[in-house]
């Protein structure tokens, strides 16, 4: 059947007028093509609304799942402009494509508490709009749902994870509007007993989790999303879960990004960006280290790979960098002490190697002296930080 839309599309000058989307798949990736080679038909695309607007989220996420392999291999960067048009018209319309919506509610589900500071948790045993699915389901269900700027949060979560499909990545199941009400989405997601990293090594004590295994899954999963043209932007011990099986999931894309967004994090000069600082790149919170190059507040690969050896400080130290001090002693003290060039010391290269335990108190175990090494470059100048690829390939070194 021919799909059309009407309205915003209808004063371009298309041979038929209204905007035609096409009648097959071959006709519908052409079309995405040619809109995306058009500054004009962009524009007019952010400014549909109502059904037109939903017909466009729900055809180019089609074509965005049906066509990604390809899209991702072409020239001019397809891919990522299709999605960064999709992304956009989702986030001003409050709309999201229809095939990611569960039809059924969980009739019955637990409240388990919080995670971070606008979401709030439930599990169910089985959510009943999920028949292919045998198992305990994760609801995290968006709080303040009438906040703008966290229901385009929700968009971006939502949109990214669905593009993600890797064993190093939790599964995204769908979206659920139907178990509370039509405001209040939830995210679906597979419930993992084993919790988080850390809950995983207080249980099972860090000698006995294969740390060299699950850091190379962590860096797996990393370098994953990085070549999905995605950088996650909030990577810490608390968004890296353990399944039934021991291995690694990476969770929670509220704060992933475009890796060559245009934007940052924050448009004030020193405002403290949403996530844990104590995983936080420098230039992240807005300073700048010696001979760095890195853009002030903008996330990136590089941003990725320093929480990344920040990950693995905390699972061979047993807490994480810096945990004497509090975000704003941090920020006031470890920073504020520029040199005459206007650049900032790094207070992460001054923390010591994890060494086995000298007391019963003590958590750490021994990093080796390579991974050290390793981490170390992962701390330094954003410009000479390795890639996820590089710091896979030096862990099978190790």
């Amino acid at each position: 059947m021919v799909v059309l839309i009407t309205s915003a599309m209808s004063t371009l000058s298309l041979p038929s007028g209204p905007f035609y989307l096409g009648d097959t798949q071959h006709d519908r990736m052409n079309r995405l093509l040619q809109v995306l080679q058009s500054d004009e038909e962009i524009k007019a695309i952010k400014k549909l609304t109502g059904a037109d607007a939903q017909t466009f989220i729900d055809w180019a996420q089609e074509l965005l799942e049906v066509e990604g392999s390809f899209l991702r291999s072409s020239e001019c960067d397809i891919y990522e402009k299709a999605c960064k048009l999709l992304d956009a018209l989702c986030r001003t319309t409050q709309k999201l494509p229809i095939g990611l919506f569960v039809t059924e509610k969980a009739s019955t589900y637990t409240k388990e508490g919080f995670a971070g500071a606008h979401s709030t948790i439930f599990s169910c045993e089985r959510h009943e709009g999920l028949p292919d699915f045998h198992g305990t389901v994760i609801l995290k269900l968006l709080r303040f749902p009438d906040n703008n700027e966290n229901y385009k949060k929700l968009c971006r979560e939502a949109l990214a994870w669905r593009r993600l499909g890797h064993p190093r990545i939790l599964e995204f199941l769908g979206i659920d509007n139907k178990t509370f009400d039509e405001l209040h989405i939830c995210l679906l997601s597979p419930f993992l007993k084993n919790g988080t990293i850390m809950d995983y090594r207080e249980k099972m004590g860090a000698s006995n989790i294969s740390l060299d295994i699950r850091i190379a899954e962590i860096a797996d999963g990393v370098n994953y999303i990085h070549s999905q043209l995605l950088v996650h932007g909030d990577l810490h011990p608390g968004n890296i879960l353990i399944d039934n099986d021991g291995r690694v999931k990476i969770a929670d894309f509220g704060l992933s990004a475009f890796v060559n967004a245009t934007t940052t994090e924050s448009t004030g000069s020193r405002r403290t960006p949403d996530g844990i600082i104590t995983y936080m790149a420098p230039e992240l919170l807005g300073f700048k280290m010696v001979d760095d190059t890195a853009k002030l507040r903008k996330k990136s690969e590089k941003t990725d790979i320093f929480a990344l050896a920040s990950v693995c400080y905390t699972l061979y130290r047993g807490h994480h960098p810096l945990h004497k001090y509090t975000d704003g002693a941090i920020v006031r003290k470890l920073y504020s002490q520029p040199g005459q060039d206007g650049t900032t010391p790094n207070p992460w290269l001054g923390l010591s190697q994890p060494a086995d335990p000298t007391d019963a108190a003590t958590r750490s175990i021994a990093m080796p002296d390579s991974l050290w090494v390793l981490v170390r470059d992962a701390w330094g100048i954003s410009l000479k930080r390795p890639t996820a690829a590089e710091f896979l390939r030096r862990l099978g070194a190790i």
